[in-house]
């Protein structure tokens, strides 16, 4: 039997690929950057999140986006929750507000 992943697991997966992304040794494809722009833009949801999925080649920035979305889906919606507050900041970095 599998859990379910929880807000840290998110959190982890998020911190793990911006650090990376910071490091150098993973850069994200222009789909990639374009749907971290459009999830930012309207804030990650599980529904934007799942939606985004359908749009971006399987690969560790898809993998952020299924635990974050699974993750969100246990919980109420409402409050924004400041356990992803990683996950805030991957997008970011990969689509930078002008």
């Amino acid at each position: 039997m599998t859990s379910c992943p929880t807000a840290e697991d998110a959190a982890s997966a998020a911190a793990g690929l911006l650090a990376d992304h910071t490091a150098g040794t993973w850069a994200p494809t222009p789909d990639e950057r374009m749907l971290a722009k459009g999830i930012a833009r309207v804030g990650p949801s599980a529904a934007s999140l799942r939606t985004g999925l359908r749009h971006v080649a399987p690969g560790r920035f898809a993998d952020v986006l299924a635990i974050a979305a699974a993750y969100l889906e246990t919980v109420a919606t409402g409050e924004p929750d400041e356990r992803l507050l990683p996950l805030h900041h991957l997008l970011d970095a990969l689509a930078p507000r002008p």
